[in-house]
């Protein structure tokens, strides 16, 4: 048998006798990030060979790890079934494997020695401690149905940019049958569309998150959201340290940049390199491949959006180069890549702006963006 490199999702354990204290926060890690797998009795590889210490008595080792996992005062929660667990033999010596699945969301952080702190996530080869603000998004994560959707205290219509809302009022008329009427204040259009709430506490009408992040002014959106930056990044090589040009929210020229404001200028942006003589569509017409290969732009650019994670301090961000785009946020994705390719569901992890964003057809329920991005990239590899 043939062991893998080790590397994000695998960890070697030099043990002979009883189960490394160092396991746990491998555990952890491993449940925190993509899964993995941990090899008990083999030493790290020396110039490429592996050291197969053994185990002296695998049963022992076992016993204590299936005990240790049922202790909550030791992991916050047993993520291994016992099939999981293997005994090999390699080179006459005794190896324990054992597979490690990533945790569900809703579990989120794995954590040791009842406390919460205590949580770890992979990171290269290396197991390191997760910080404050990766403590937040597991949180965060784990109780995504009550994100961008909280009503907001101490913030009105005063933090808005009263002109992108009447710009989405002229899109939402276009899209919809459900005309919206003059008469009718900006109060209820907000509410409408799910840019406010109604506090169910007081029964006040307010702002919530999802209506700040997409029709905010940048002051008041920071003021919630330290750490908000919308960024865009066009070079000739993606090595080059100076950029052709740059459009960052917060900047002169872009002082009130929300999420709406950035969705209408960076679109516009990234259409404009369309290719307009490579035509590798099946029909051979130049306007069909134009056409998909906006929409598959435009879903790309929406899913970063939607599907990120703002109280990060890390921005959001596309990378525009002569060979590729790079669409970049933070927060992992709620969905499997496979499912996200295939569209088999989607799970926004700010489902009010999504909605937002569908109210002009900017969005597709079926979570059939993955499926058209992916088709796209298929055609011009």
């Amino acid at each position: 048998m043939k062991l893998p490199k080790e590397g994000k999702n695998v960890e070697y354990k030099k043990t002979e006798k009883t189960l490394p204290k160092s396991f746990w926060e491998t555990y952890s890690s491993f449940a925190n990030t993509d899964g993995g797998t941990v090899y008990l009795g083999v030493d790290e590889p020396k110039k490429g060979k592996f050291i197969y210490t053994g185990i002296i008595n695998p049963e022992k080792i076992e016993n204590e790890l299936i005990t240790q996992l049922r202790n909550r005062n030791k992991v916050s929660w047993d993520l291994i079934p016992e099939e999981n667990i293997t005994t090999l033999t390699i080179e006459n010596k005794k190896i324990i494997q054992i597979e490690i699945p990533e945790a569900p969301l809703s579990r989120k952080p794995i954590y040791l020695n009842d406390n919460i702190k205590n949580s770890y996530i992979r990171k290269g080869d290396a197991d390191q401690k997760i910080n404050n603000d990766e403590l937040k998004q597991f949180i965060s994560d784990a109780n995504i149905q009550a994100t961008d959707s909280t009503p907001l205290q101490g913030f009105n219509l005063d933090d808005l940019v009263l002109n992108d809302i009447e710009e989405y009022k002229s899109q939402y008329n276009k899209f919809n049958d459900d005309i919206y009427s003059s008469k009718e204040s900006t109060t209820d259009f907000l509410l409408r569309i799910g840019a406010m709430v109604k506090d169910r506490k007081d029964g006040t009408i307010r702002l919530n998150e999802a209506g700040l992040l997409f029709f905010g002014k940048y002051n008041s959106i920071i003021d919630k959201f330290p750490g908000f930056q919308l960024d865009y990044v066009k070079k000739n090589n993606s090595n080059d340290v100076n950029w052709v040009n740059r459009i960052s929210s917060g900047d002169m020229n872009n002082p009130e940049m929300n999420i709406y404001r950035y969705y209408r200028i960076i679109f516009d942006q990234i259409k404009s390199g369309i290719p307009q003589s490579f035509d590798p569509s099946d029909d051979g017409t130049q306007t069909n491949y134009y056409k998909n290969m906006s929409i598959a732009l435009r879903e790309a650019l929406v899913n970063m959006l939607m599907h990120a994670y703002y109280g990060s301090n890390s921005s959001i961000r596309i990378l525009d180069t002569k060979n590729f785009l790079e669409f970049r946020n933070p927060g992992k994705m709620l969905v499997s890549k496979e499912e996200f390719i295939m569209g088999s569901q989607s799970i926004p992890r700010n489902p009010r702006l999504a909605v937002i964003f569908r109210r002009i057809g900017l969005a597709e329920r079926a979570g059939s963006g993955g499926q058209r991005i992916y088709e796209m990239t298929e055609k011009i590899a």
